[in-house]
């Protein structure tokens, strides 16, 4: 078994190395003039509430 705390290293070792990629997408994305974006809902129950409502990621 891992412990948890080696794998919430593990975790931020990786974040850390995909930030140069995050920052380069994000730039990307965000030279364009128009963004497209899926947004399929999906059924949501509240805390407390019995019926679930639609969300969107």
């Amino acid at each position: 078994m891992i412990a948890r705390s080696t794998l919430a290293q593990w975790v931020g070792q990786a974040g850390v190395q995909l930030q140069s990629l995050v920052d380069a997408l994000r730039e990307a994305v965000l030279a364009e003039s128009v963004i497209h974006a899926d947004e399929p809902p999906v059924q949501m129950l509240a805390p407390g509430e019995k019926k679930a409502h639609r969300a969107y990621v």
